[in-house]
């Protein structure tokens, strides 16, 4: 699902880049999610030579009990990591640059700035994976209220810091000619 199908844009407004998190981030969660799911497996077949065949039903109805509530925290887990990793997403137009942060499954943050507000872009490239798979942190201040948005483990920073800054620039001369031409407007 794209920005456009979620949000709408205003209607002189482009979409310039779509930044979400580099994939190979989620490398982690991926790790934890075979672990835990392979652990109790292996754990039963070495402790109990192999599939328990347990003679009282209680015993066997609390023990696929367990293993049913287990299974499905690890299948809740992985599955919150997916939707904070799909909807996690920074959106920079040709007017401005939103933040849509999601936090959990049921909480999000949308944040706005308008890029001829834009002060300063800094991009970084961290630690032996974000060098090899070239993913980093992008910092974008500004002058007002919210004093800057950091976009993280985002594919290519250097080159989506440069784009920010190009637009934040033509932005700035757009709003600068407008105010030329509405201040001789006044004067005629």
């Amino acid at each position: 699902m794209s920005f456009k199908r979620q949000f709408h844009l205003k209607s002189d407004e482009k979409l310039r880049l779509e930044l979400r998190r580099h994939p190979v981030t989620l490398l982690p969660q991926i790790i934890l999610l075979v672990v835990a799911v392979g652990t109790p497996i292996i754990g039963v077949g070495l402790f109990f030579g192999g599939v328990p065949s347990f003679e009282n039903v209680w015993t066997r109805l609390g023990f696929v009990l367990l293993g049913s509530v287990y299974y499905l925290s690890i299948w809740l887990f992985f599955f919150t990591q997916i939707v904070n990793f799909y909807l996690d997403v920074s959106i920079v137009t040709d007017r401005r640059v939103i933040d849509v942060f999601q936090v959990g499954l049921f909480n999000c943050s949308i944040s706005e700035l308008e890029l001829a507000r834009v002060q300063d872009v800094t991009s970084d490239v961290h630690g032996l994976f974000g060098t090899l798979f070239d993913y980093g942190k992008i910092t974008v201040q500004s002058a007002g209220e919210q004093e800057h948005f950091i976009f993280d483990q985002i594919p290519h920073p250097h080159r989506a810091r440069a784009t920010i800054l190009e637009l934040a620039q033509k932005e700035r001369e757009h709003e600068g000619k407008a105010i030329v031409a509405e201040a001789i407007g006044q004067h005629e």
